[in-house]
């Protein structure tokens, strides 16, 4: 899979997975200059086939944490979509629909990795829906410290189902009735892991993954919603 990507041969696609395995997951893509053989140029082609992607879909507004605008590289290329670029800042309400969605971290300006997410909240649909973005323990726990009463009947879950992420306590204090997991089918990095999966047995949580059911799909009527998936 590594090596479907613009500038990766077989061997620089082990160097990728020999750094990984020592070092665990990458934070941003300049963490690739840490790997052996690894120039800006090798870098930039990467984000380039990101750009390539990003410019398939129009884009009007890009939201983004102010710790991620120390990436520069990242940013310029994000720029080159025209899109105007906006910082989250925890408060602001950003309009969806006839509904807003609130943003409640990051609360200070961080690092622009994973636990720099930025988290969303509101209620559509009727329903309260969080959305977490890479978030991982450190930040739900800070998450919580911040909002100790946060009601949640959709939870949109952390880093794709990961292991550093929906932490028991995390899911217990807020106890959805509905986790949604976002990963690929057969991803090399073994998303959602196991561990996660028990925590939502445990607590009841009814559990929609697009590796096995593709788009995940919410409907509503005058009476009642429902959730449907599309392969």
């Amino acid at each position: 899979q590594l090596q479907s990507l613009t500038g990766i041969g077989a061997k620089k696609a082990q160097d990728i997975i020999d750094y990984r395995e020592q070092n665990g997951p990458f934070k941003t893509p300049e963490d690739l200059a840490n790997v052996s053989g690894f120039g800006e140029k090798t870098i930039e082609k990467l984000m380039g086939d990101l750009l390539a992607v990003v410019n398939q879909i129009k884009v009007k507004n890009i939201l983004t944490s102010e710790g991620s605008l120390n990436h520069t590289k990242f940013i310029k290329l994000l720029k080159k979509t025209g899109a105007n670029i906006m910082v989250a800042h925890a408060g602001q309400r950003l309009k969806i629909f006839d509904r807003y969605l609130e943003v409640l971290y990051p609360l200070t300006p961080g690092d622009g990795k994973n636990n720099d997410s930025i988290v969303l909240y509101g209620e559509l649909y009727g329903k309260n829906f969080l959305f977490t973005g890479d978030l991982e323990e450190p930040g739900e726990r800070a998450l919580l410290a911040h909002y100790p009463s946060l009601t949640v009947d959709v939870l949109k879950v952390g880093h794709h189902g990961s292991k550093t992420s929906s932490s028991e306590p995390f899911i217990k204090a807020i106890n959805p009735s509905i986790a949604l997991i976002s990963c690929g089918l057969d991803n090399r990095y073994g998303h959602p892991n196991t561990e996660t999966l028990t925590t939502f047995r445990t607590y009841g949580i009814q559990t929609f993954r697009t590796d096995e059911s593709g788009a995940i799909k919410f409907e509503k009527n005058s009476k009642s919603w429902h959730i449907s998936t599309v392969k």
